[in-house]
């Protein structure tokens, strides 16, 4: 059976060095009564052992009681008469416990004490001396090589106990004020007054190293020469000093975790492998820079702060090592300089801060705000810079920014960002170049809650927002805000897919860039409550949904479109939709294919133009579109349209007749007319049918034939050249100016001999409510041998009048009603098929095969002319 402790320190043998004790009233610990002793060393250094009964014990032998403790109200006192004092090592390897209740004094003497099986330090233990020391581990005589009073002490954890010190202890070292409490498995430390314990407190735990009293400092090492020295798991509780009495802390070391529940200054950074959990305060002192964590480590903050002036916080800055993370649930306060470096992620959650008073950089595998994050730059730098983040980024919380945002700048970012909180960044500096705000993902960017960027409290302010090559979606509200005189851009780079849902609003928005993908299924959902730019818009992608307006001043541009059909793209413009700009409307498809044009709304140029895959007007690099189709409407003074299918409306009723569809693509005019060019480009026969809703000017730059063919040097008259029917031969056109006057003019350049003007190689109706006039030529004629249904209608609510030649295909007719007379300046013409060629066209012949009606005239009808019903094909 293990011999009970005694309430003063008993069977002590001097294993190094000399002394001496005197003592009185000992008994069993926690028994009725006080012990006082006095122990006096006449060495250096010197080693007691304090164990069990043996007959070799010089200093306070007993035969039942054991090992180093102190009972409440007893007094261990050491003195020494050396000169420069002494130290002495009192280790206990009684095999229990030590326990400190009351009072150890060294006079002119360094006391440590050692027992690896563990030291409890009560609440009303007073323990003071120059150098104090308690050590939970197996500490011996080797430990003492030199013979100083401030040795260097070799600490390490192969055998160990924990230690704790209660709240109340009063462990103030004199002098030099120096104490060191090292443990493993657990180390307890508390004291809510700043007096009670020394401030030049080195806490380790579990952490092998070199001690050097005399300065005091602790270094990290796993051998002195040729010993290794042992580490063990351990976890370090604080709960040091309050709010109102802040404790200053030497350093700490864990191998393990560190908790905090009090409020302390730290004066060197912690150390620790595991997690620092912060539920009080923890702050740089005085302008030292604040480092936390080292590689494997990670910081958890719960409900407490972590400040400094300069404050630099790592845990696993190699991301190899073992990912390391940050909780915060209290408040992280730092200047400017603050740096957070981690391996794994960030958390600040719902009540938690993070304010920094200047610029921060963070780096981490990811970031997520449910709390508070402010940062406020004092400089024209860039702030809050998560730009080497390698996760994702969510915000719940509040984050506000003075200066500039950055996320995942990086070459390939990961992760996703999402934003269902609210995002304030105003740059406030006075750069003169503004600072863009960019934000990168490897996923998605998605915005349900409120991103406001820009202040428009400064003159020059430019509100910048870059989202780089990301899936898109804003469902919430999304803001740029900029002066009278600023501007602000909007840029999202090619992804997959884009949403613009919620609110979208941008004072001077000048440029604005909406990119998605160029594969089938990618699209850009425009859904906002209308977008407005002073300069551009820019938006594209494989599919583009627009269920909202979307204008800008200069420019509004779409290109949409990407693979070669059937796997086409779409511009969709949803009916109350509107994309407007009052000088130029440009919608193009990419140069690897076409693109749809799925009409419900408005596509409005103002007094400028609209421009539907007319490559005189666009980007050079971009195609044709495929089909413009739909039941909305054009609004524009000049429409330019070239496109390789079908233009019209098949919507509303109505079935093919001949193969055209009934309804018309609806034009309004602005200004009192429109001028709309038809460029039909197709592989194959196109169906169009355009409905100018008064006034209209309509032009060609179609081509009837094939730019090149064989020479044979006989077949055309003109520049004996042998042409071929254009590919979508056999085409329909229908042009009407519902409630108003038509004029047709010539732009085409590949018609046979002279016959250059208005080409289109198939059917051509004309229809008007008011006068019509032809102003050049008209040729439709492409083949001498066309099939029934390709040739010319002229049916005008008033006069027509044609002031240049009619071409139309051999057999086919030319009809005409106008019931205000006609005015006939031309010839009528019909395409021939020489009798010496086998397939093709070369010129025409005066020979008219005309069908109609003119009021007070007898019409000239040419023999064998096949008479066809035209006026089924208008509605």
């Amino acid at each position: 059976m293990a011999a009970a402790p005694a309430n003063a320190p008993v069977n002590g043998t001097v294993v190094q060095g000399s002394a001496a004790a005197t003592a009185t009233g000992i008994g069993t610990f926690g028994a009725a009564g006080v012990a006082t002793t006095t122990i006096a060393v006449s060495s250096t250094a010197n080693v007691i052992n304090w164990g069990n009964p043996n007959t070799a014990a010089t200093l306070n032998p007993n035969s039942t009681l054991a090992g180093f403790n102190i009972g409440t109200g007893s007094t261990v006192d050491f003195t020494t008469a050396v000169a420069g004092g002494a130290v002495v090592l009192n280790v206990d390897n009684s095999g229990q416990i030590s326990t400190l209740d009351g009072s150890l004094t060294g006079t002119g003497v360094n006391v440590f004490v050692a027992n690896a099986n563990g030291i409890v330090v009560g609440s009303g233990a007073v323990l003071t001396a120059p150098v104090l020391g308690l050590i939970a581990s197996d500490v011996n005589s080797s430990a003492l090589t030199q013979t100083t009073a401030t040795p260097t002490i070799a600490l390490s954890f192969a055998t160990a106990g924990s230690i704790s010190v209660a709240n109340g202890a009063n462990i103030n070292g004199g002098g030099v004020n120096s104490v060191l409490i090292a443990g493993a498995g657990t180390v307890n430390i508390a004291g809510t007054s700043s007096g009670l314990i020394s401030p030049n407190l080195v806490i380790d735990g579990g952490v092998s190293g070199l001690y050097d009293s005399s300065v005091p400092s602790f270094t990290a090492t796993s051998s002195v020469g040729n010993v290794n020295l042992t580490t063990a798991a351990t976890n370090v509780n604080l709960n040091l000093g309050t709010a109102g009495g802040v404790f200053t802390l030497s350093s700490v070391y864990a191998d393990g975790n560190i908790t905090n529940n009090g409020s302390v200054d730290l004066a060197a950074s912690p150390e620790f492998t595991g997690t620092l959990t912060n539920n009080g305060i923890i702050n740089q002192a005085g302008t030292n820079v604040l480092t936390i964590g080292n590689a494997g480590a990670s910081i958890l903050s719960t409900n407490g702060a972590i400040s400094g002036a300069t404050a630099a916080i790592y845990a696993n800055s190699t991301i190899a090592s073992n990912f390391g993370s940050v909780v915060n649930n209290g408040t992280i306060a730092a200047a400017d300089g603050f740096n957070l470096g981690i391996a794994g992620t960030f958390t600040n959650n719902t009540g938690g801060q993070l304010n920094v008073t200047g610029a921060a950089t963070m780096t981490d595998s990811g970031f997520s705000n449910a709390g508070l994050v402010s940062v406020a730059s004092l400089s024209a730098t860039t702030v809050g810079d998560f730009s080497n983040a390698n996760g994702s980024f969510t915000n719940s919380g509040t984050i506000s920014i003075n200066g500039s945002f950055a996320v995942n700048n990086v070459a390939v970012p990961v992760g996703n960002f999402s934003n269902s909180g609210t995002i304030t960044v105003a740059d406030n500096s006075t750069a003169v170049t503004p600072i863009s705000n960019n934000i990168k993902a490897g996923g998605t960017v998605s915005n349900s809650g409120s991103m406001t960027f820009g202040n428009g409290s400064m003159s020059a302010t430019t509100a910048n927002l870059v989202v780089g090559d990301a899936n898109f979606s804003n469902t919430g509200t999304l803001s740029l805000i900029t002066s009278s005189t600023g501007t602000s851009n909007f840029t999202v780079g090619s992804g997959v897919s884009g949403t613009l849902a919620g609110s979208f609003s941008a004072m001077n928005l000048s440029n604005m860039g909406f990119t998605a993908g160029t594969v089938a299924g990618d699209i850009a959902q425009i859904n906002t409550n209308g977008i407005s730019a002073s300069n551009s818009v820019t938006l594209s992608g494989y599919n583009v949904a627009l269920n909202s307006s979307v204008s800008g001043a200069s420019l509004a541009f779409v290109v949409v479109g990407g693979q070669p059909a059937p796997q086409m793209g779409t511009l969709s413009i949803s009916s109350g939709a509107t994309l407007g700009s009052s000088t130029l409307v440009d919608i193009d498809a990419y140069s690897s294919g076409f693109a749809n044009i799925a009409l419900a709304g408005n596509i409005n140029g103002g007094s400028g133009t609209v421009s539907l895959g007319d490559l005189a007007t666009s980007t050079e690099g971009l195609n044709a579109l495929n089909n413009v189709q739909g039941a909305g409407s054009i609004s524009s003074a000049t429409v330019n349209i070239t496109a390789n299918g079908n233009v019209n409306n098949p919507n509303g009723g109505g079935a093919p007749s001949n193969g055209y569809l009934k309804n018309g693509l609806l034009i309004n005019p602005v200004g009192g007319s429109s001028t709309v060019t038809v460029d039909a480009t197709g592989p194959i026969a196109q169906y169009w049918n355009l409905k100018v809703l008064g006034n209209a000017n309509y032009q060609s730059e179609t081509n009837n034939f094939g730019v090149s063919g064989l020479n044979n040097g006989a077949n055309n008259p003109s520049n004996n050249v042998f042409y071929t029917p254009a590919a979508n031969a056999g085409s329909h056109l229908i042009m009407t100016a519902q409630g108003g006057n038509l004029t047709i003019n010539g732009l085409g350049s590949t018609g046979l001999g002279t016959s250059n003007g208005f080409l289109f190689p198939g059917l051509v109706v004309a229809v008007s409510s008011g006068d019509m006039t032809i102003v050049g030529n008209l040729n439709n004629g492409f083949s001498g041998n066309a099939p029934a249904g390709n040739g010319i209608l002229l049916n005008s609510g008033g006069a027509l009048a044609i002031n240049g030649n009619i071409y139309t295909n051999g057999g086919s007719l030319v009809n005409y009603w106008a019931p205000s007379g006609v005015t006939m300046n031309g010839l009528l013409y019909n395409v021939y098929q020489p009798t010496n060629t086998s397939t093709g066209v070369t010129s025409f012949a005066n020979t008219p095969y005309l069908y109609g009606n003119f009021p007070g005239a007898t019409p000239s009808v040419a023999g064998g002319a096949r008479k066809i019903n035209l006026y089924s094909f208008v509605k």
